[in-house]
């Protein structure tokens, strides 16, 4: 009984560990870059953000930026100003990839580097 234990552990460990390891692989790469240009269009809710180097995605409208809906987006707003701020200061800025936003990359957190 034992044994069969410990087996159906050493399953339920692999199995969970694949569950996990696939939830994670369908999230796009974590990318720490230079910011060049902020911005929002005037009569969309769209904004978006110019990054130096590219960026790996699969999204059909890949042109080097990142968009977002600066209005509906929960805090649309507080990431153009963390993005104005580290334009502004020069430093860099990590962005976790999330897919795509009117077949544009977007992401789904920045942060401010040191």
């Amino acid at each position: 009984m034992t044994r069969w234990i410990s087996g159906a552990s050493k399953v339920l460990a692999v199995a969970g560990l694949l569950i996990f390891s696939t939830s994670f692989s369908a999230f796009a790469a974590v990318q720490t870059k230079y910011i060049k240009d902020v911005g929002c269009h005037i009569n969309r809710t769209t904004c978006f953000v110019y990054i130096e180097g590219t960026i790996s995605s699969a999204c059909a409208n890949n042109d080097g930026s990142f968009r977002w809906n600066g209005t509906s987006d929960t805090n649309g707003n507080a990431i153009l100003s963390i993005l104005l701020a580290a334009q502004a200061s020069g430093k860099q800025v990590t962005f976790g990839e999330s897919g795509c936003f009117e077949n544009f990359p977007t992401f789904n957190y920045a942060t401010i580097k040191k």
